[in-house]
């Protein structure tokens, strides 16, 4: 990781300075709208091409392991499926996988990452404040379930990553009224997810918070002052109306309903399982394989699926009913190579790291009830981060190899002693026998 060397990774020309303003763009667009999302997109596809970062020395693309495999085994589930155009639909609904790679290229320090970061928290922010001015009676008040200009887990999601972000920058500032803007700025999501009132942005809020928890607990005075508005937001849910939200919404997916829709298509998914197991139905093909079971004895006790479902509502059974063992298995092993990176850029890069980690729990936990994988502004908004913060964890490494470079030539020139070449100064010693 610490072969690459600041010098590889100097100040970017016009075209890598574009780059980064188009993942700018691509951050903020989820938030908004799918046409801008997928202008931006576009944009740095274009950008990335332009900027040519292949011809940089020792360039090489992260998450690339895991990425092959994934593409690999849902590519066999693809050729193996029966209705081939169907299954090709759904798998290239997994193109914003490739943002992994562009998302690196576009941030190569900590201070473009932290220019991403801050361009996406802003925009989430302004979201969660028209969201609280709607729900103070403003343009013409609240709908049952807010969800601003996009779809209703879009938002959700957005506003549980702002939180993250929001958090992480709390916990890097040094001024003492960083305290205060982040007790208003978390207030502020919070309200936004109250008025959302989805399930999963609630227990996804939760994971990302026992997970900085867990990895800054030693810093105990700004952990406390962390999950103070988390604290305060969980004692005010407990009132009527959002328990009414929660628990009684017209939401066809009730909590007091025992027979829910998501159990029927859940039963619908194992089921399909359970008949193709190595590689399942096919990609794309769970609506019209699900409607096949439509009367099958093993479904009795079980109400009407009220229409078709594209999905399974679920990242683990959707893979094991379209892709089958292979496909979750593809799935499992990009997600240990995403953590196992991570993991690693804890000691080096903390900034990059922690923010990733939060981020894919809370898409892991958005996927245990929904299959948020196959819709591209979250998909494209979480390999983006992943991205960026690789591109952050490998401008640190570049600086950590930089400064052992010049401490072992400082100490070189004190013994008046020559300094080892660039290529000998990592090379492990030769035994001579």
């Amino acid at each position: 990781m610490l072969s690459v060397t600041a010098s590889q990774i100097a100040p970017s020309p016009i075209r890598e300075r574009l780059l980064l303003g188009a993942a700018v763009m691509v951050v903020m667009a989820p938030v908004w709208s799918t046409a801008a999302y997928s202008i931006s997109l576009g944009l740095m596809v274009l950008a990335w091409f332009a900027a040519t970062p292949w011809r940089r020395p020792g360039w090489r693309p992260p998450f690339l392991v895991g990425t092959a495999v994934f593409a690999a085994c849902l590519g066999a589930a693809t050729a193996a499926a029966p209705d081939l155009a169907a299954s090709w639909e759904e798998y290239r609904s997994f193109y914003p996988f490739l943002l992994l790679f562009l998302g690196a290229d576009a941030v190569r320090d900590s201070r473009s990452h932290r220019l991403v970061v801050s361009a996406f928290l802003l925009s989430a922010g302004i979201a969660a404040a028209g969201a609280t001015l709607s729900g103070w009676g403003l343009f013409g008040g609240p709908e049952s379930r807010f969800s601003g200009a996009v779809g209703i887990f879009e938002y959700a999601f957005c506003m549980v990553l702002g939180w993250v972000c929001a958090a992480w920058f709390f916990l890097r500032a040094k001024q003492r009224f960083a305290a205060l803007g982040w007790f208003v700025l978390t207030l502020l999501f919070l309200d936004a997810i109250r008025l959302n009132a989805t399930r999963a942005s609630l227990v996804a809020l939760s994971a990302a918070a026992v997970l900085i928890a867990v990895i800054c607990w030693r810093d105990w005075r700004r952990l406390l002052i962390l999950l103070l508005p988390f604290l305060v937001a969980a004692a005010a849910s407990l009132d009527s109306e959002l328990g009414a939200r929660l628990l009684k919404s017209d939401n066809e997916f009730r909590l007091e309903d025992p027979q829910s829709q998501r159990q029927v298509i859940w039963a619908h998914a194992w089921m399909l399982f359970r008949e193709h197991p190595v590689l399942g139905a096919g990609p794309g093909s769970f609506t019209s394989a699900s409607a096949a079971l439509k009367g099958d004895p093993r479904l009795k006790g079980y109400p009407r699926l009220r229409h078709p479902y594209r999905t399974a509502h679920s990242i683990p059974l959707h893979l094991l009913a379209t892709a089958g063992v292979i496909g979750l298995l593809g799935f499992l092993v990009w997600a240990a190579d995403t953590v196992k990176r991570f993991l690693r850029g804890l000691s080096f890069a903390p900034h990059a790291a922690v923010p990733a980690l939060a981020t894919l729990t809370v898409v892991l936990a958005f996927g245990m009830t929904d299959m948020s994988l196959l819709n591209t502004r979250i998909s494209g908004l979480l390999c983006l981060l992943l991205g960026i913060a690789a591109g952050a964890m490998r401008g640190a490494a570049a600086e950590v190899t930089d400064r052992a470079a010049h401490s072992i030539a400082a100490e070189a020139l004190a013994r008046s002693e020559p300094a080892p070449s660039s290529q000998s100064m990592f090379s492990q010693p030769t035994r001579v026998n």
